[in-house]
């Protein structure tokens, strides 16, 4: 799971939440085992959006989901749209504090597998998300925050 940005309690608990329903979705509609790795990340980014019939100011999270047979390269599974829909539908539905789901499309390379915060990396401190093994599940460096 990724939690980009301030580490806070809901947060993180919405990107568990949103990676729980992801991988539901993936186990129900036979994507286990076929996607390599799959996972949620929430940005330290809001969207606008509309709840309750009013304005809410609630996080994003991004779907990534690739295959790859040797890590230096990797490709985006075609999910279909429908199962897009649903897993969106699902997620805003349930998550507290999420109002929009968008898709991690890009490949490897150019981007990466894993979502990274730029400069996290430099000087040996290393606070963003750690990788995760051939369809395993997928943990941070800040999954043991207690909830």
């Amino acid at each position: 799971m990724r939690c980009l940005g301030a580490i806070t309690r809901d947060r993180l608990g919405a990107v568990r939440a949103s990676d729980a329903i992801l991988r539901e979705e993936f186990v129900n509609n036979g994507l286990e085992g076929k996607v390599w790795q799959y996972f949620t990340a929430i940005p330290d980014l809001r969207g606008v959006g509309v709840r309750d019939n009013r304005r809410a100011d609630e996080w994003c999270v991004i779907i990534r989901a690739v295959n790859t047979v040797d890590t230096m390269t990797a490709t985006i599974e075609n999910v279909s749209s429908e199962l897009l829909q649903k897993i969106t539908a699902h997620i805003t539905a349930e998550v507290p504090g999420v109002n929009r789901v968008l898709c991690g499309l890009t490949p490897k390379p150019t981007g990466t597998i894993e979502w990274e915060e730029a400069g996290r990396m430099s000087g040996g401190q290393h606070s963003g998300p750690a990788s995760a093994g051939a369809n395993g599940r997928n943990m941070s460096a800040n999954e043991s925050f207690n909830t």
